[in-house]
């Protein structure tokens, strides 16, 4: 095998197991035992389907409904679920901090529209959707690109 390429081969190997590492990077829920995996997908579409339904109860000004569903998406946090000792002290040890500091945040701004709903404030309240559909695009583009390949980044949004 000549130089050139043995070079090609060591290049395309090197490319390829970065790809590979960038990849499980990307997604550190593929590393949770099936249990928690499950969990975090139940999870993943109980949001999914809450934010649909926000949107919707803001559109009709159904406060209450806002509120709820609201409050709702900021319990559901999977560290807050009853998990059993091994099982958080494997939440902690795969999901990386920012991954940890995306969710903490997304439950903020659904804290955050809860209180604007009880304040009748359809602006505010459009706003925090507007919020928390930005934090599952960020989420989703930093650390689900196995899932979601058309995903891309909030321009805000810096990746290293």
């Amino acid at each position: 095998m000549n130089r050139k390429a043995l070079l090609a081969l060591v290049l395309l190997f090197l490319s390829a197991s970065g790809l590979a590492a960038a990849e499980s990077a990307l997604a550190p829920t593929q590393a949770l035992s099936p249990e928690l995996r499950a969990a975090f997908i139940a999870e993943m579409q109980h949001l999914d389907h809450g934010l649909q339904a926000a949107v919707s109860a803001i559109a009709r000004a159904d406060w209450p409904a806002v509120e709820k569903i609201a409050g709702e998406i900021k319990g559901s946090f999977i560290l807050e679920q009853k998990l059993s000792a091994p099982q958080l002290a494997e939440l902690h040890r795969v999901l990386p901090e920012p991954f940890l500091a995306l969710d903490q945040q997304f439950h903020a701004q659904a804290e955050r529209l809860a209180h604007a709903a009880k304040a009748r404030d359809g602006e505010l309240a459009a706003f925090y959707a507007y919020k928390l559909t930005d934090g599952c695009v960020s989420c989703h583009s930093q650390y689900a690109r196995h899932r979601f390949q058309a995903v891309t980044p909030p321009p805000d949004v810096h990746q290293h």
